[in-house]
């Protein structure tokens, strides 16, 4: 049996392997003292591109405005033509308002405004504020090199330009839509409007014009062209609708002679109900007296309308025989009207009821002639006298139970053209009520246009300037401690890291303790090959063993 070894080459050791008596520190230790020229020069590159960057790069500046929204007509108002039922808070109203006037201030509008009133030539050509740099002879080279730098960098960035070609116009407005931002604090009634630009003034001019254009526009966009004149005309159609309307109602109430219907309708109700209780009095009237009349009647055919007052027997019966003559004389009327009627005429019954009465009263006499003497009864002539009179109150109160029965169909009559005209009127009092309520809110609206058109004159609005445009001095980039104190760690981190960086890409060699001292270490760069004869230390363990 042969054992081989399968030990690395003697060029692809490791350190550790090397020396695994080296602690981690004395290796870091050992590796940093390797690459110190290397860590030290990429340090001063740094801390010089720094202190450059410091000195050269251009400076930027900032202006800023600041612009307080209240709780206005604006926020909470309707315009004069708006129609709405819905009721909106007065929170989620100021985060509409809040959200859209940074909607305007971001809009390419506002900005187009800013270029006409500054000029694209301003924006696009105002001079930069860079470093001063000594004028001393000895800063000729860096004057030179920074002037030569930027007018690389100015060629440069107009070749690009030249790609794709556009006026200074939009150029000047786009410059504008990177260097503006526009911000609202959380919970807050107050927009930030900040502009950075490459000089102090610039950027106030751009920040002072935005403002401007922004308080014209938000007028503009919170009223109606037009609203005023609109609502002076409405306003007059719907008088002149309301006068027209009113006239006729007045018109049909003097045609039906009312004064109002409810008045007329309770004096129908009043006189109709008297009517009734009238009528139904006359009719217990009316009842009573026929009773009395038939009464009275009654008595009066059961008694004599005369009473002997005198009687002598023996004597001629005159009364009989004249009674009998007037039977023949009856009974001869009776053949007569026979003659000329059938035998259901009332003059042939009345003539029968006559002769049967008469006959009666003959059958009464005694058949001995008495002489008697005769006087009127002043028990019947009281009994006639009474039935006379009710029969003539019944005639009256018959009368009077039809004219009231007429009254009461005339008054409800009335009462049914009443409705009738009611509804019409009732129709027209609505119609003069909608015209009238038409009428007062196109005059609303006409004076809140009329405000609203005051208001804008006045340039009063609910956005006013808390901080104008503001003029600082000092630029806000580049943020010299900021790029010095990076600048520092980027140097200190770079050149504690970069001698790991190049220990990486290759495998350290260390001489071995049974090398000569005088031997240099190996140094294997790049990828490793492998020797086609590697040199092996002799070795008790790496000879092959022989079973």
């Amino acid at each position: 049996m042969t054992r081989t070894s399968t030990n690395p080459p003697y060029g692809s050791r490791d350190q550790s392997a090397s020396h695994p008596s080296m602690s981690p520190l004395q290796s870091v230790t050992k590796t940093l003292r390797r690459h110190w020229g290397k860590s030290f020069l990429f340090g001063v590159f740094v801390v010089a591109v720094s202190v450059g960057a410091i000195m050269f790069a251009p400076r930027t500046y900032s202006s800023e405005s600041k612009l307080f929204v209240r709780v206005g007509r604006e926020s909470v108002g309707l315009d004069p033509t708006a129609t709405t039922g819905e009721t909106l808070s007065v929170q989620r109203e100021n985060e509409i308002e809040m959200n859209s006037i940074m909607e305007l201030l971001n809009s390419r509008n506002l900005l187009e405004n800013v270029v006409d009133t500054l000029g694209a030539d301003h924006i696009l050509k105002s001079p930069e504020l860079g470093p001063e740099l000594p004028k001393d002879e000895k800063w000729k080279i860096v004057r030179d090199a920074h002037e030569t730098a930027m007018d690389t960098v100015g060629q440069a960035v107009q070749w690009v330009r030249q790609l794709d070609p556009i006026s200074d116009r939009d150029r000047a407005i786009h410059e504008l839509q990177k260097s503006i931002k526009v911000s609202i604090g959380k919970r807050s009634s107050v927009v930030s409007v900040t502009c950075k630009a490459k000089n102090p003034q610039l950027a106030h001019d751009v920040v002072e014009a935005l403002v401007a254009a922004y308080l014209e526009e938000h007028q503009r966009v919170n009223r109606t062209d037009g609203a005023y004149e609109f609502f002076v005309e409405q306003s007059e159609f719907a008088q002149k609708q309301l006068t027209e309307a009113t006239q006729a109602l007045s018109d049909a109430k003097n045609e039906l002679g009312v004064l109002s219907v409810e008045s007329q309708r309770t004096m129908l109700h009043d006189q109709i109900s008297t009517v009734q209780i009238e009528r139904a009095k006359a009719d217990a009237e009316l009842a009573a007296a026929k009773s009395r009349a038939k009464s009275l009647a009654a008595l009066t055919d059961t008694m004599s309308p005369r009473v002997a007052t005198d009687a002598v027997s023996g004597h001629d019966n005159v009364a009989a025989d004249g009674m009998r003559s007037q039977l023949y004389t009856l009974e001869l009327r009776k053949a007569q009207l026979l003659a000329q009627y059938t035998q259901t005429h009332p003059l042939v019954a009345a003539i029968e009821q006559q002769l049967a009465d008469a006959k009666k009263i003959y059958l009464e006499q005694p058949q001995e002639r008495s002489r008697q003497t005769l006087a009127m009864n002043p028990t019947f002539q009281q009994l006639e006298l009474d039935l006379f009179s009710e029969q003539g109150r019944v005639a009256a109160l018959e009368s009077q139970v039809a004219k009231l029965g007429e009254q009461h169909e005339t008054l409800v009559a009335q009462g049914t053209a009443l409705n009738t005209a009611a509804v019409r009127l009732l129709e027209m009092e609505m119609n003069v009520e909608r015209l009238s309520a038409d009428w007062r809110g196109q005059v609303a609206k006409l004076e809140q246009s009329r405000v609203n058109q005051a208001l804008e004159q006045q340039r009063i609005s609910n956005v006013n300037i808390a901080q104008p445009a503001s003029l600082v001095a000092r630029p806000i980039s580049p943020n010299k401690p900021l790029l010095l104190i990076l600048g520092l760690g980027l140097a200190i981190g770079g050149a504690f890291l970069i001698p790991f960086l190049f220990d990486r890409g290759a495998d350290v060699v260390e001489p071995d303790a049974h090398r000569p001292k005088s031997d240099p270490p190996t140094l294997a760069k790049g990828p490793r090959q492998t020797p086609k004869e590697p040199v092996r230390k002799p070795s008790l363990v790496n000879q092959p063993v022989s079973v």
